[in-house]
């Protein structure tokens, strides 16, 4: 009996210091429409599975507005569905750094560009942007030209089969044009290299950790079945990275002199910036770690999401291959002129991307006492969670038909009229995804190849799909596509 007390005593005294230290953004939450307002319990208690969070967040937004305050566990949170709200905190100084939900993240890949807060972060995004200028990705136009047609072969093994779902081919071919563009290597399946295996155990106990957030705990963590594969995938994934590194190093200081013929890949840049003491070789391993989990796990959700949107509306899907065939009749590779004179094929990526946004949710949290853009004031500490997808189906700016798939929302005439902040498939402001244009190319250059040989079709539909925000987007039911030659 003693013991209980103590207990109680314990956990009392701990939950009023707890609500002590928050009772800024308590009140804050006064101030606002709110759902799930007790601490800890939250909205979860209106969520009973993960396919559900997607209708309970619509159904909180039509009811109390385009801006709400609830829990998610010990963590209070802004939900945010309105374009100058989002502007607001994006291009706020005192906004970004990510938020705590991240930390999973931060575990599994170290402090780099994608997880470390804003002092480090403004340090780190000025080293690596020329990383990301528009010359230096012409320079890996070859290799997404080449996984791309590896990608095209691997599909003609499901041409005239029934549909399927055919994620994984393209998580391979991303994971290629990741790993060759940042490592220099293309690590082959099943090689002692294949890195993609260790990543999907890492995926899945991030994603496990951040559903069930008891499982940050190490000492709980210890007791799931995803413990032993997770510690041996990190393993694994550091031992490679840090060989490629050692044999980068290794051909740099065996080289005379600069190669004008040289890649000019990511690793190979990170270690010119450790030579020069901006970097630790502990940075190159984090940040090449970073890239490639950030370009590859995104990249290939989004043109399986592109496809299935084609496959479902194949008028579109016509246009576009009518527009590749008028732009580049022959067997060439695909260059950047090409890409600039297909519009189209910008407007249907784009489509796909509004509607089925690889990452849907962006998370920021706020370093220091600050202002939205109607004075409301917000202390540090908030929490917010920008829903991109919310705010992309929102019927305010994207009209009645908000839901359907349309190409023509992104003709010149339209983007004029919206904010640009109502579309954001590679987030906006300050903290914007560095590698917003290395994915597009890639994608748009998978897309051409895969469309001018093969047709898709599906008997899904998008309004009927149930969407999952894990870590990337998923459904419920992955749409089964079937692949025919043209």
């Amino acid at each position: 009996m003693i013991l209980v007390l103590v207990a109680f005593s314990v956990a009392t005294v701990a939950t009023t210091f707890f609500l002590w230290r928050k009772r800024h953004l308590i009140k804050l939450g006064f101030t606002m429409p709110h759902k799930g307002w007790i601490p800890f319990v939250g909205g979860v208690v209106y969520i009973k599975g993960m396919d559900e969070i997607i209708e309970v967040t619509n159904k909180c937004f039509e009811e109390l507005g385009d801006m709400f305050f609830t829990w998610i566990g010990p963590v209070p949170l802004i939900l945010v569905r309105d374009v100058e709200v989002a502007e607001s905190v994006l291009t706020s100084q005192k906004c970004i750094s990510k938020a705590g939900v991240l930390d999973p993240l931060t575990n599994l890949l170290g402090e780099g560009l994608l997880t470390m807060r804003d002092s480090l972060w403004h340090t780190h995004r000025k080293y690596i942007n020329p990383c990301f200028s528009l010359n230096m990705l012409l320079g890996f136009f070859d290799i997404y030209n080449k996984t791309a047609n590896e990608l095209s072969d691997s599909m003609e093994s499901h041409v005239g089969k029934e549909a399927s779902d055919l994620r994984f081919l393209f998580a391979r071919s991303m994971m290629n044009t990741a790993t060759e563009t940042t490592m220099g290597k293309t690590l082959e399946a099943g090689s002692k290299l294949d890195l993609l295996p260790q990543y999907q155990v890492c995926m899945r106990a991030l994603m496990t950790q951040m559903v069930r957030p008891w499982y940050q705990i190490g000492f709980l963590f210890k007791f799931h079945d995803l413990y032993k594969p997770l510690k041996t995938a990190k393993l694994i994934i550091k031992n490679t990275i840090n060989s490629l590194i050692e044999e980068n190093i290794n051909e740099n200081d065996n080289n005379n002199g600069p190669d004008p013929e040289e890649k000019p890949i990511f690793i190979k840049q990170a270690i010119k910036l450790a030579k020069a003491n901006k970097f630790t070789l502990d940075d190159v391993d984090i940040e090449s770690n970073t890239i490639v989990v950030g370009a590859f796990e995104t990249t290939a959700t989004a043109i399986y999401n592109a496809l299935f949107c084609l496959a479902e509306h194949t008028e579109c899907q016509d246009k576009l291959y009518e527009e590749i065939m008028a732009v580049m009749p022959d067997d060439v590779e695909v260059t950047y002129e090409h890409l600039k004179d297909m519009p189209y094929l910008s407007m249907a990526l784009n489509e796909s991307m509004r509607l089925l946004p690889a990452v849907m949710f962006n998370p920021r949290e706020a370093s220091g006492d600050f202002h939205l853009h109607d004075s409301t004031y917000i202390p540090k500490g908030a929490q917010f969670m920008i829903s991109i997808y919310h705010i992309q189906r929102s019927k305010k700016y994207w009209g009645p038909k908000a839901d359907e798939y349309d190409p023509e929302q992104f003709s010149a005439e339209n983007v004029a009229k919206r904010s640009p902040y109502a579309f954001m498939p590679f987030s906006k402001g300050l903290r914007n995804c560095i590698g917003w244009r290395y994915a597009q190319f890639a994608l748009k250059i998978a897309l051409v190849k895969l469309i001018k040989k093969y047709k898709f079709t599906t008997e899904h539909k998008l309004k009927n799909v149930v969407i999952i925000p894990t870590i990337t987007m998923n459904f419920k039911d992955v749409p089964k596509l079937k692949v025919t030659l043209r």
